[in-house]
């Protein structure tokens, strides 16, 4: 066993094979010891080199030993008593011959070896073994929250993944000898880069050890970037890629680029896991809680546990038990919660498993919920009202807006309030000034519209405005204002500006004297403003700013998620952390202001641990190389065996026997400091000490948009590098859109001039930055200087914070002002997305330009130049429309390829003059036209067809009734269509075939359409983006009906021969009335035959389900008088408060009288308007005819049973007079939307009537009328499809002023793509974005499985063409990242095969723009606030080489320094020894002289033992005599004493033979 130990240990020692060491045997002989050692010896001395020579040198020192032996010491004389016994010594000693002396001195061998092993260690001896290390490595480590997974079994058990994998790279850092690390980390929060080639292992430990892991996501592909600038440009400096991750992460590994070997090591099992997903409450009206706490069982077995609820103080308020089955997800709600604090936190404890191991990630068993801070709005809109503000504060707000003709408090009626209270008093928090009104209150904030009662810089005139993109325009910016009068202002100091027209500011907001103020320069009555959908959101935006709200723009975010602050939260930012990486409750504000806010654990993508995966080439150990294994501390510790053996060796000889005498303690002292140096050497040391040498990278940038101040970049480089102070070295790396190293570090003074070539169309500096600190080493102070203009148009510099940071590096930068020369460019080009053949569509082309200039806009399409058209560019934003067609021939899937390019006079930068679009050209698709009964629309479909569109028509008896039926066709447009005449299959199916399929359907108007048509509470209303009963600022009036029903003997037969009576059918009808009436609105019905009976007495129709059940009573009776029924009727409504009164009679029979004059002028004077409706062919129709016609009626004559209930209930909203709007009625028109954009230039006509609606709150209101402001043309999103409502016919009878219109017809083309642009019909999908220079190609399908592959064929602007593979991210969706670096436009031709067999082939484009590097209006804020956190901005006179602080010292190795020294110290205990030296000593007392002599004598006679006779030695007495005169007095009086003393001394030493015999015995015994 011993034996095995031994072995093991010298060969993990010396890092060689154990088969080299032979094994000797229990009992082993010296030669079998050499034996066995003998092939490990040969094969060490074979593979033994060192790092330096030169102390070979120091071998002299065994010369010297030798020579200390040769040389005697001088002898002392001794008187003695005979020489008998000592002649036969001097013989003995005299017949030695020198060899014999020399190979019997033991002390001198020890010492030889001493001095030769030191020496050895001093050459720094290695061998070359295969190892981890060399070379340059960067370790990728997935810091993702996923690794935080606790293991349950083997090695892993009770360690973290994370844990893991720092055990791991620490082992391979401790074993790679003289590699170069780079440590990368990748999470939620994003990618740090937290070490550029470190060789310290100390500093590489402790980076890894204080790892932690966020509570987000994150994926290792996000580290593309920065991997791609360290792992190395050539094959000398290629790094090897170790990636880190667990099996969640391990998908990325193969998306990664490494660089010479990639090496993925996957850490930890599968584990069990519930998650704690989130915490939601919703208040009761008793200000208890009802909380709900979503629980996911992230394990294959069952799990139990309880969870709890706890308030601001930790106390448990609520607890239950769960079970949840393998993978299930619950909702755990505990009901009226006392819930008392401001913070609540539920907690899943007590987790078990059935038949598995415990929880492995405690992060997500907690998730907390914050109390929102109330922000009550209440605004005071100042003016004469203006219904456009009032709809959409009450959208925004849910309230109505307080109105006042004047801001003074005496003006404002507040019952109660003194007519001195300030408005902030009075609660009102924000005023809106509607335009003409003049502000008076300076206190509160305010929103204002016009002039606002200032003086305007200038007045526009028919203008489009652009809003920019700032925090008041969130979500808005992008889109343009038609404006008829607009006002521009002087921007005010501290404020900003959101709203412009060629540069001039129209509207702004900012903080003026301690009062938020939003201006905006024009009356919104006079632009297309309010009919947007962006209105809401903008008054949204408005209203949150001017109200003093929260800070937070929610109190809810995921770890790694930026914090959104409102633009208004007075906090400091720079100390702010935006991006928490760790799950919990945190708080921001100030010492005025204090808010909180949650951050949940990212349970969906994290918190699943059962997700596994396999290591490649890194199972365990990385990659093994020949490095070197250094052997100097085998001899150092040799040397420290030999040197206890020598002193032992030395002591015996010596014969001290254990007594501290005065020479052995100096002796002891020397060999103790040797000893001390030899263990420190060993120890291996270090000295902390600042970098003598100071190393500085210049970054310069070489981009195009700093290719201006190139000469004099040169000029500042060869001055400064030739001003280099000694101790100093640079490096230079050039930079644009890649970096190249122009200069290694180098000590010398030359500047040669900058001869690499980076590509010039982008400026990265996060690549530059990274590149510049892999030149600077740990051995020196680090500076980079960084000369460039600050326009940043690649990557993020923020990326590089904590890098240089960590790299202690000064960052200095060297800014160069552009001047800004003559440019015009391209900002944007704008067209429809889908195309079909032959269709017409507009282009809008935006041009920025920094000077006024005429210029020619050429449009290409491919490249056949289409179009020139000559312009002005005004100084600023410049916007243009033109018009195209596609060709007739177009195949669908073409591209319509569009490149349109500004020549602008005196344009000195053609790069910005280029810009590509396209459009898809789709196939027509399929419309279905329904036509309501007795509705014509051969009409509208000649408007179709002369739109291109392949459209079928059908009755609405007819319809499709199922959904396969329906998606046969892309669309459907209803035409005047009431909706009992549709099939229930159709209504049934509606809101599938638009929110679910995307298909579009659009609505037409008519007398049986929306309200008329029955469409309330159905299908119909649900899809459609207008309501059908009415709703405004202004009440509907009320409406009070009387049904007067026939139900004479004769009501009892049937009409149609359906089975049905004629009672049965009005009862219906009544009923069907009834369900359309308001709960303000008043009904009565009365029922006659030969007398009238109250069926339902006039009463409100709250109570709508007891009308009709009074109204279902109606029975048979027996003759007919119509006369005293409708009397009764009119008698009835007079005493009643409606504002409008109605009568509808029905009757199938014959009026008993001719005279109804009395009737007529009753209802004439009391303002009552009677409608009857004439039942089968024995209806009295000229009676009815006349009573309709003279009392403001409507006269219905039906002989089919389905048509009554649409009468009565058409006649609810048409007795009102608010459904039906006949006359004439110019149109407002929202000139900027896609559907209406440069239609009807000289004017849009008007209609002649149209069915009244109102607009859905979140709806688009394209076209309105101008009067009522009432729907005409209604468009939304609903689900994943599109509908639109057009309030007119398309019969002519209203819009006869738009027949035979082009216009019109685009219109209609417009309406109908917009119906079917989302629609995918199931069919597979792809969608392409372009970021930078990388295009990622999404791709979706429904019909996937294990054998699909999605390929796609790229081709790039100059024709070359690759292919690549999509890959699988989710079920049915397929992914890649394709490099699109040229500018123009790339063709993507995609197929899915299953099997190698196309199943489906798709075509799509990208176009890839011009970098940003060619706008001049690109800003360097961003780099430069960063250069000023990290750094600091200079200039050309200000000097770099300036001594930096070390502010960490590198350690300095003192093993050679002692070795040396140990050397040099050991050589002069060896000499002082032989010769006895001992330093004179003061003070010495008489007890110590005479210990002192005794010890001479006895170290005398040990030193004769060994070397030389007693009479020749004389050691004793030197000692003796060395002390007598260290004792000595120098004073003149005691010079005889001290004689005296002296022969006294010497009697004493004189030996006589019985003390020689004696001496002689003792030895012999």
């Amino acid at each position: 066993m011993f034996e095995k130990i031994v072995q093991t240990g010298i060969c993990t020692l010396l890092q060689i094979p154990c088969e080299s060491v032979v094994a000797f045997g229990k009992n082993p002989s010296p030669k079998a010891i050499v034996n066995g050692f003998l092939p490990a010896a040969v094969s060490i001395a074979e593979l033994l080199q060192f790092e330096s020579l030169m102390p070979l040198a120091l071998l002299a020192a065994v010369p010297i030993i030798i020579l200390l032996y040769l040389l005697k010491p001088k002898g002392v004389d001794y008187r003695i008593s005979s020489n008998l016994l000592w002649k036969k010594l001097l013989k003995n000693e005299q017949s030695r011959t020198f060899f014999e002396k020399f190979v019997h001195n033991i002390l001198m061998y020890l010492q030889i070896l001493i001095i030769i092993l030191l020496v050895i260690a001093l050459m720094s001896p290695f061998i070359r073994v295969d190892n981890h290390g060399g070379g340059r490595k960067i370790l990728l480590v997935d810091t993702s929250a996923s690794m935080q997974h606790i293991g349950h079994y083997g090695d892993s058990r009770g360690k973290s993944r994370l844990t893991e994998a720092v055990e791991l790279m620490c082992d391979i850092v401790q074993t790679a000898q003289g590699t170069q690390f780079c440590v990368v980390t990748a999470d939620a929060v994003g990618v740090k880069l937290l070490a550029v080639d470190m060789t310290d292992t100390e500093s590489l430990l402790q980076t890894l050890r204080n790892l932690e892991c966020s509570d987000g996501g994150g994926n290792l592909a996000q580290a593309q970037g920065i991997l791609d600038t360290l792992v190395g440009d050539t094959a000398e400096n290629a790094a090897d890629l170790l990636v880190f991750t667990d099996g969640s992460g391990a998908a990325a590994f193969e998306e990664l680029r490494g660089g010479a070997e990639k090496e993925l090591y996957v850490v930890g099992d599968a584990v069990s896991n519930v998650a704690n997903e989130y915490t939601v409450y919703t208040e009761r009206e008793d200000g208890s809680y009802d909380v709900i706490v979503s629980v996911t069982n992230y394990s294959d077995a069952e799990a139990t546990f309880d969870v709890g609820l706890y308030d601001s103080e930790d106390t448990l308020i609520a607890l239950k038990q769960v079970r949840l089955a393998p993978s299930e997800n619950a909702s755990c709600l505990f009901e009226a919660v006392d819930w008392r604090g401001k913070t609540l936190t539920s907690r899943l404890d007590n987790i078990s498993f059935d038949g598995a191991a415990g929880d492995s990630l405690a992060a997500d068993n907690v998730s907390q919920a914050v109390k929102s801070r109330q922000n009550k709005i209440r605004g005071l809109l100042v003016g004469n009202g203006n219904t456009f503000l009032e709809k959409a504060y009450v959208a925004v707000t849910g309230d109505t807006i307080t109105k006042s003709q004047t801001d003074a408090a005496d003006g404002v009626q507040d019952t109660g309030i003194s007519k001195r209270t300030p408005l902030k008093e009075m609660g009102y928090n924000v005023v809106i000034y509607d335009a003409g009104q003049t502000p008076q209150n300076s206190e509160a904030n305010r929103l204002i519209f016009g002039d606002g009662g200032s003086k305007p810089v200038e007045t526009l005139e028919n203008v489009v405005l652009d809003m920019t993109d700032c925090d008041l325009t969130a979500g808005l910016s992008g889109f343009t204002i038609g404006v008829n009068t607009a006002y521009c202002f002087a921007l005010p100091e501290g404020a900003q500006s959101f709203l412009e027209y060629d540069g001039k500011c129209v509207g702004y907001y900012g903080e003026q004297d301690g009062r938020k103020e939003v201006v905006v320069g024009f009356d919104i009555r006079e632009s297309d403003f309010p009919l947007r959908a962006e209105f809401p959101i903008f008054l949204a935006n408005a209203m949150i700013y001017l109200s003093d709200t929260s800070w937070l723009a929610t109190n809810v975010y995921y770890a790694g998620e930026e914090i959104a602050l409102q633009p208004w939260a007075e906090l400091d930012r720079t100390q702010f952390e935006s991006r928490p990486a760790k799950a919990g409750l945190y708080t921001l504000g100030n010492e005025e202001y204090q808010e909180s806010y949650v951050v949940r654990f990212q349970t969906a993508a994290e918190s699943d641990g059962r997700v596994t995966a396999e290591s490649v080439g890194g199972s365990g150990e990385a990659r093994l190389q020949k490095v070197k294994q250094t052997l100097r501390n085998l001899f150092l510790l040799l040397a420290i065996l030999l040197l206890i053996v020598e002193w032992i060796v030395y002591v015996r000889q010596m014969g001290y026997r254990g007594k501290f005498y005065r020479d052995k303690i100096f002796y002891l002292v020397v060999r103790g400091a040797v000893f001390l140096c030899v263990l420190l050497a060993l120890l291996g040391i270090t000295l902390k000490k600042g970098s003598s040498q100071t190393a500085t990278v210049f970054v310069v940038d070489l981009s195009n948009s700093n290719a201006e101040h190139l000469e004099r970049m040169e000029q500042y480089l060869q001055e400064t590098v030739g001003k280099m102070p000694a101790g100093n070295v640079y490096g230079i790396v050039t930079f644009g859109k890649d970096t190249l190293v122009e200069q290694f570090l180098t000590d010398g003074t030359h500047y040669g001039g900058l001869m690499t070539l980076p590509e010039k169309a982008a400026t990265n500096f996060e690549d530059a930055v990274s590149k510049a600190l892999t030149l600077l080493s740990g051995d020196y102070r680090k500076r980079l200087v960084v000369l460039t203009d600050g326009k940043e148009t690649r990557g993020d510099i923020q990326n590089m914070a904590q890098a240089l940071t960590a790299s202690q590096a000064e960052f200095l930068t060297l800014l160069y002002e552009n001047e800004e020369t003559p440019d015009a460019y391209i900002d944007n080009v704008m067209l429809p997305s889908y195309l079909h053949p032959n269709d017409k569509y507009s282009i809008t082309v935006l041009v920025e330009s920094n000077y006024d200039t005429d210029a020619v806009i050429a449009l290409y399409n491919g490249s056949s130049q289409t179009a020139a058209n000559s312009v002005h560019l005004n100084k600023g934003s410049n916007r243009f429309a033109f018009s195209a067609q596609v060709d007739t021939g177009t195949q669908s899937g073409a591209m319509e390829n569009l490149r349109v390019q500004v020549q602008a006079q005196g344009d000195t930068c053609p790069e910005n003059d280029t810009f590509s679009a396209y459009s898809v050209v789709e196939a027509v698709p399929k419309i279905l036209v329904i036509s309501g009964r007795d509705t014509s629309v051969s009409g509208f479909a000649s408007v179709l067809g002369a739109a291109g569109c392949d459209y079928s028509t059908v009755s609405a008896l007819n319809a499709p009734d199922s959904i396969n039926a329906m998606l046969d066709y892309r669309a459907i447009i209803l035409v005047d269509t009431y909706v009992d005449d549709l099939p229930v299959g159709f209504l049934e199916n509606l809101e599938t075939y638009v929110k679910d399929y995307g298909c579009g359907f659009i609505c037409c108007g008519g007398e049986d359409s929306f309200a008329l048509g029955g469409y309330r509470d159905t299908a119909l209303e649900t899809v459609l983006p207008v309501d059908m009963q009415l709703r405004s600022v202004n009440e509907v009036p009320s409406m009070a009906m009387v049904m007067v029903i026939d139900h004479s003997g004769s009501m009892s037969g049937a009409l149609d021969g359906s089975g049905i009576t004629n009672l049965d059918i009005a009862i219906r009808a009544a009923t069907v009335a009834a369900d359309n009436l308001r709960d303000t609105d008043y009904v009565g019905v009365l029922t006659f035959d030969d007398k009238y009976t109250w069926q339902v007495e006039l009463q409100t129709a709250d109570d709508k389900t007891a009308v009709k059940d009074a109204i279902k009573q109606i029975n048979e009776g027996g003759g007919t008088t119509i006369k005293p029924a409708l009397l009764e009727a009119c008698k009835a409504l007079e005493d009643c408060d409606a504002s409008v009164k109605h009568v509808v009679l029905l009757t199938d029979g014959m009026g008993e009288t001719g005279n109804y004059t009395d009737v007529i002028s009753d209802y004439t004077a009391n303002g009552i308007t009677l409608s009857t409706v004439a039942v089968g062919m024995d209806s009295d129709t000229k009676l009815l005819k006349k009573l309709a016609d003279n009392c403001g009626g409507r006269y219905y004559y039906s002989d089919i049973s389905s048509d009554i209930p649409k009468i009565f209930a058409q006649e609810v909203f048409l007795g009102g007079d608010s459904y039906i709007q006949n006359g004439n009625f110019p149109l407002a028109v929202r000139g900027g939307h896609e559907l209406t954009r440069g239609l009807f230039a000289e004017g849009w006509p008007s209609l002649y009537g149209y069915v009244a609606a109102t607009p859905k709150t979140a709806s688009n209101p394209v076209i309105v009328s101008a009067d009522k402001e009432d729907p005409i043309l209604t468009v939304w999103q609903y689900g994943l499809g599109r509908t639109a409502a057009w309030n007119s016919d398309v019969t002519g009878e209203w819009s006869g002023a738009f027949s035979g219109k082009d216009d019109y017809v685009q219109l209609w083309k417009r309406i109908v793509d917009y119906s079917t642009g989302n629609a995918d019909m199931g069919e597979d999908s792809v969608n392409v974005v372009t970021a930078g220079e990388q295009t990622e190609v999404v791709y979706q399908t429904g019909d996937y499985g294990s054998g699909t592959e999605i390929l796609v064929t790229m081709i790039a602007p100059d024709g070359e063409s690759s292919e690549a593979k999509l890959h699988a991210t989710a079920p049915g969706k397929y992914t890649a990242q394709l490099p699109t670096s040229q500018t123009g436009l790339y063709h993507f031709n995609i197929r899915r095969t299953e099997g190698g067999e196309i199943q489906s082939y798709m075509t799509t484009a990208a176009a890839v723009q011009f970098s940003d590097e060619y706008k001049f209006d690109v800003s360097a804020e961003p780099y430069l606030r960063f250069a000023g956190q990290y750094g600091k901005v200079i200039t050309e006179q200000d000097t770099v080489w300036t001594r930096i602080a070390a502010q960490a010292k590198e350690r300095y190795p003192l093993t050679n320094l002692l070795t040396a020294f140990a050397i040099f110290l050991f050589l002069a205990d060896v000499a002082i020894r032989r010769f006895q030296y001992v330093p004179k000593f003061g003070g010495v007392t008489g007890k110590w002289k005479k210990k002192a002599a005794a010890g001479a004598d006895a170290g005398a006679s040990g030193e004769m033992k060994q070397a030389q006779p007693a009479v020749q030695s004389g050691q004793a007495e030197q000692r003796a005599e060395t002390e007598t005169k260290k004792e000595s007095e120098p004073a003149p009086q005691k010079v005889k004493k001290q004689k005296r003393a002296k022969k006294a001394k010497q009697s004493e030493q004189v030996l006589d033979t019985s003390q020689l015999l004696k001496k002689k015995d003792e030895r012999n015994g």
